[in-house]
């Protein structure tokens, strides 16, 4: 949400903080009114919603609503909790905790059998003390200062290389 230029921020608060007492509180649960209340409260204030955000409420609507038709009662966020809690449940035992490391162990395989050769090509002219990093200018140049303060004024403390920056000598 984003704010239009003429905002009553302090209704705005209390419209907040009515809708958090009233929706938000310890034994409410969220439900179509709470959503209701939502919009409503956007459209009050005038408040402009991003189209994404728009359009994932209108799709939780839209499901809702289909639901209740066919099971009046139904309660979409509590069925997708008891759902998640669940699947969580499922994805943490044992069995399938080991065949999830399995699976991404597998996946990761093509790239560690790789990843010797970059490695190599990088450790051995370090070990050998001839990698070093090329900057625009060097550090006795004529801006003065010492390899230090050139180093950190060239490629910044936090700087990543880039492509083609790296040289052997």
């Amino acid at each position: 949400m984003t704010r239009t230029d003429d905002l009553d921020e302090l209704r705005l608060e209390r419209a907040l903080g009515l809708f958090m007492a009233r929706h938000l509180g310890r034994a409410a649960a969220p439900d179509m009114a709470m959503f209701t209340d939502l919009f409503r409260l956007v459209a009050d204030h005038e408040l402009v919603v991003l189209g994404e955000v728009a359009a994932v409420f209108r799709a939780l609507a839209t499901v809702e609503g289909t639901l209740l038709r066919f099971a009046p009662g139904f309660q979409l966020v509590e069925e997708s909790r008891r759902f998640a809690r669940a699947e969580m449940a499922a994805a943490l035992t044992p069995s399938s905790v080991s065949q999830t490391l399995t699976d991404e162990i597998s996946a990761l395989l093509p790239v560690l059998r790789r990843l010797p050769r970059p490695v190599d090509r990088i450790t051995g002219p370090l070990e050998q003390g001839r990698l070093a990093r090329t900057c625009g200018s060097s550090p006795t140049s004529k801006t003065g200062g010492s390899p230090l303060t050139w180093c950190i004024g060239c490629c910044g403390p936090f700087s990543a290389p880039q492509p083609g920056s790296w040289q052997w000598s």
